[in-house]
């Protein structure tokens, strides 16, 4: 869209340490012709059971917008494609893989064709489940201080994933990913 700009926003710190608290994010569009306006999207076709706290966003050449999620036990990435008249999002696709820990993905780009995405892994342990805020196990609290050890020391253990996809017409198609690039520190914006 000329002159506009996709934002999201949501719950994130909830959706991270109490996901039971988190209220549900959005994609909202910031008009900046003359007089700036900012408006929600919304999003068609989207499976009502599913979480939506969105993080890094990245609108291709062909209007698809890649959206990372953190949802309840996992994240994933959601495909969207931007309508104009009016501006809303229609839901395509969820894309998930065993890759993809609850907390750990921070951003997404479309790669050389629309079923390719490389993705940045910026924490190198998960989330436990439900949130850091929620009864986390002893495991829980010892990974989180291997995670703040990592990053503090700038121990270089996250990642930039390739994924594909070959059924465009899947609401869930099988997502293959492998690692694009090994041993970076806390992968962030790409």
């Amino acid at each position: 869209p000329n002159k506009n700009v996709i934002i999201s926003s949501g719950d994130l710190l909830n959706s991270i340490h109490q996901v039971s608290n988190a209220k549900p994010g959005k994609l909202s569009l910031l008009d900046l012709s003359e007089t700036p306006t900012i408006s929600d999207l919304k999003i068609e076709g989207y499976p009502k059971q599913h979480m939506f706290q969105p993080h890094g966003i990245y609108l291709s050449q062909n209007s698809k917008v890649y959206v990372v999620n953190h949802v309840n036990d996992r994240d994933t990435i959601e495909v969207l494609k931007y309508k104009n008249d009016p501006p809303r999002l229609e839901y395509l696709h969820t894309l998930s893989n065993e890759l993809f820990e609850f907390g750990v993905l921070n951003d997404v780009v479309e790669g050389d064709n629309e079923n390719e995405i490389y993705v940045t892994r910026w924490l190198t342990f998960r989330l436990p489940v439900g949130g850091s805020h929620n009864n986390p196990s002893l495991f829980d609290k010892i990974l989180a201080n291997l995670e703040t050890a990592t990053l503090v020391l700038g121990i270089p253990t996250t990642s930039v994933y390739r994924c594909t996809w070959s059924d465009s017409n899947s609401k869930n198609p099988k997502t293959n990913c492998t690692i694009a690039l090994n041993y970076q520190t806390g992968a962030n914006g790409i």
